[in-house]
């Protein structure tokens, strides 16, 4: 992706393995923390409004997902997936197993919350969005 532009957004593995020797790099939180003094919030779970009774307590039947169940389990699976992606990427072990466990935020805490309602309302402001709405959560 490099070779074609001049800048890139890098997520994921390959963020993991590219050589930055050569290159400027940004930690977009550690950006974002800088100028808010908020944290940033990459990814959440997420579903539509139309969708919210079938995964909510008052579903209709047992198809529901439980979300903090599925984040415990992943969470709780994290030597594993260190010992996995060691393994399959090449990287120290320990160090990805710091990253599964001390590096990333599992919770949208109250701090968390506020960050996201900050980005959404930049974007609103730049016009990447129609308006910020607010942040619903299921009971």
């Amino acid at each position: 992706m490099l070779e074609a532009n001049d800048a890139a957004l890098i997520i994921g593995d390959p963020a993991m393995l590219i050589d930055r020797s050569s290159l400027y790099v940004y930690d977009l939180a550690e950006e974002w923390r800088k100028h808010t003094r908020l944290p940033f919030v990459f990814a959440f779970w997420a579903i539509r409004a139309d969708s919210a009774a079938g995964f909510g307590p008052d579903s209709a039947d047992d198809s529901r997902i439980d979300f903090l169940a599925a984040k415990d389990e992943g969470v709780g699976h994290a030597d594993e997936l260190a010992d996995l992606y060691s393994e399959r990427l090449g990287l120290p072990r320990d160090d990805l197993f710091s990253y599964l466990t001390d590096a990333i935020s599992y919770d949208l805490d109250d701090e968390s919350l506020q960050g996201l309602r900050l980005y959404y309302q930049l974007a609103s402001e730049c016009g990447l969005i129609q308006v910020a709405r607010d942040i619903k959560f299921l009971d």
